[in-house]
């Protein structure tokens, strides 16, 4: 409280230097709480996709070089799949990206085009109604299903939505109550009703996922290859990887953001040196009297950490209740829900004490030189 007290005292006395301070830093710990957020919301994520995602899942790369299986064979693709791939074998082919009619016209959502086997149990949790069925997929009904954020787009009878100018039956919603997951902005399909505006958003190369309840994955997309080999001339495939394998890293975040925070971060704590610096040479009086009357180097450094070391925690707390603010607007208008954690406090205060300790060394060496006689100027 004493720390507080003072900082208010410096701040009636030197309005600009503390507000500059404490903004810079304010800035910088925002940023640094959002990018907590963000890094233990996508490890979240991944733990919770692993024990609701598809089991024993692989993905990798395939194409012809010759032709554009999407566009041109998809009826090839699909009795690759049926003659070569087990009853309990499942798959899905990612990266489509689709334009609803009721969205942006420079809008785009994720897309997944699936295919099972008859005895393949997986699906996407749901929130309402069902997931395709393989009957579906093999009379090619036009049927989707959605995630739980794109149910304001669908048409005006609340059954169907429109995909590039095409309606949809709507079977089911994919979400959970509690949580906020990655598939909430999917759109969930047959692959036998693959259209050409949407296959056109991949080009002639597909990612595909193929999972199965056994531990024989592997030996299925092997002979989804030599399948593949023998239908398509100059086939391949490439960048073979289990799904639960993968791990967030801080290169799965925006780059930009990140460059970004580091810059702030930095800047702020070179602006809060600088300042720091300038008002030691107006403190000299002070601590020279200070000296005078006994105390220590070690004293006064001990001080001038305690100021910064304030501001900063000042500066985080302020820091948590914006973001807290900023959350419940992103949540009401983008329905993304960014969570302030209990890491945001312990790495917070891990932060806070760098950030002091490094904006305090030099200030505090200039303290050192300050000599009692300082006090005897004024």
């Amino acid at each position: 409280m004493k720390k507080v007290k003072n900082i208010l005292s410096r701040f009636k006395t030197k309005k600009l230097t503390t507000f500059f301070v404490t903004f810079g830093i304010l800035v910088a710990m925002l940023m640094i709480s959002f990018n907590i957020s963000f890094v233990w919301g996508l490890k979240e994520e991944e733990n919770i996709l692993e024990k609701l995602g598809p089991p024993n899942a692989y993905e990798f790369f395939f194409r012809s070089k010759n032709t554009s299986i999407f566009l041109n064979d998809i009826n090839g693709l699909l009795n690759n799949l049926e003659e070569n791939l087990d009853e309990h074998i499942g798959v899905y082919i990612t990266d489509f990206l689709l334009n609803l009619d009721k969205a942006e016209a420079n809008q785009f959502f994720e897309g997944e085009a699936g295919w099972f086997g008859e005895n393949s149990k997986w699906n996407p949790p749901l929130l309402e109604g069902r997931y395709y069925t393989r009957e579906e997929i093999l009379k090619r009904k036009d049927v989707v299903v959605i995630g739980q954020n794109l149910k304001k787009y669908m048409n005006d009878d609340g059954k169907t939505i429109g995909i590039y100018g095409k309606n949809y039956e709507v079977v089911g919603v994919v979400g959970l109550k509690d949580r906020p997951l990655k598939w909430d902005m999917f759109i969930f399909f047959p692959l036998s009703i693959l259209s050409e505006e949407i296959a056109d958003t991949v080009g002639g190369v597909g990612n595909i996922v193929v999972y199965s309840p056994k531990d024989d994955t592997l030996e299925q997309i092997d002979k989804f290859i030599v399948g593949g080999n023998s239908r398509w001339d100059k086939f391949e495939s490439s960048g073979l990887q289990a799904l639960s394998k993968r791990k967030i890293r801080w290169i799965d975040l925006d780059s930009n953001f990140l460059f970004i925070t580091i810059i702030v971060y930095i800047a702020a704590i070179s602006q809060a040196m600088a300042i720091m610096t300038f008002w030691i040479d107006n403190m000299r009086f002070e601590i020279g009297l200070r000296k005078a009357l006994g105390h220590t180097n070690f004293q006064i450094g001990k001080l001038v950490y305690g100021e910064i070391f304030t501001i900063t925690l000042i500066a985080y707390i302020i820091s948590i209740i914006i973001q807290l603010i900023i959350n419940i607007f992103i949540k009401s208008v983008l329905g993304v829900l960014i969570t302030l954690r209990f890491e945001n406090l312990t790495l917070g205060m891990v932060v806070i004490v760098i950030t002091s300790l490094t904006t305090s060394i030099y200030p505090i060496i200039k303290s050192f030189e300050v000599q009692p006689t300082e006090a005897m100027k004024l």
